[in-house]
């Protein structure tokens, strides 16, 4: 693989994640009009979704493989903050 296409392929990836991050924002916007909505509790913005997707999956995270305890794998918060004690 040359130079050229590992440069492009980065670009391309960091392209690629503010999109995803407003494509689950706009999803998550339908879903809460779709189920929380007939509750009786206001509509959120796409915004206000997009911060709380980000703040929820910095805190839940998504599994880091290796052995921690005995375990498969833990939240990506837990094992940043257990490892640097």
């Amino acid at each position: 693989m040359s130079d050229d296409s590992k440069v492009f392929g980065v670009i391309i990836l960091f392209l690629c994640i503010p999109f995803s991050i407003m494509w689950r924002g706009y999803v998550l916007s339908i879903m809460w009009v779709w189920f929380v909505v007939p509750f009786g509790v206001d509509p959120l913005s796409v915004a206000h979704l997009i911060g709380l997707s980000i703040t929820v999956g910095m805190f839940s995270g998504i599994g880091i493989r290796g052995d921690y305890e005995g375990k498969d794998w833990v939240p990506s918060s837990t094992y940043s903050c257990r490892r640097s004690t």
